[in-house]
């Protein structure tokens, strides 16, 4: 039963009414995103790094570019963003710290930090980070970026369920 209400709760009531959205203007659709990274990413040691969030499951309105890795959506309203990123061979006490920021990356526009360490030699770890942020329809864009301070470059895992971004429109 959950995971009917989360699909009814993330494509509305397409399955159960198929002719609602059929009869809809499709520019009246609530955002819809799923992006991922296609493959492995190498990010650098010490610094922030935009994750490149390259292909896409689904982008109802087609505000996700797979080539800047940015949401910016074409309506005002409240969006819940969610991203989780897999990193690789990360060591004791290296930091690994998953970001979401909005428009021009500035430290106040932070929308979202998680960070952990790592706790035995050469493993992989994965973060989360959810959070409900509003976006003007205009000029406000979303990305995301990871920072780790191994020494050196830690791949970001790639693929589907293992580093992707989420948004939907809720309000």
């Amino acid at each position: 039963m959950k995971y009917l209400f989360l699909i009814l709760f993330l494509f509305g009531t397409a399955f159960a009414e198929p002719n609602v959205v059929l009869n809809r203007d499709i520019t009246s659709l609530k955002s819809k995103v799923k992006a991922y990274r296609s493959s492995d990413q190498a990010m650098g040691s010490g610094a922030y790094d935009t994750v490149d969030f390259n292909a896409e499951s689904f982008d109802i309105n087609n505000e996700f570019n797979t080539s800047t890795y940015r949401f910016q959506p074409t309506k005002a309203g409240y969006y819940l963003i969610s991203t989780y990123v897999g990193i690789n061979d990360i060591d004791v006490d290296d930091d690994f710290i998953l970001r979401i920021r909005k428009n021009n990356g500035s430290t106040d526009s932070t929308e979202g930090v998680v960070a952990d360490k790592g706790s035995v030699a050469s493993h992989d770890l994965r973060l989360s980070l959810t959070n409900l942020i509003y976006l003007d329809g205009n000029d406000d864009y979303i990305f995301v970026e990871v920072y780790h301070d191994y020494g050196s470059n830690r791949n970001i895992s790639g693929g589907s369920d293992e580093s992707g971004f989420i948004a939907v429109q809720v309000l």
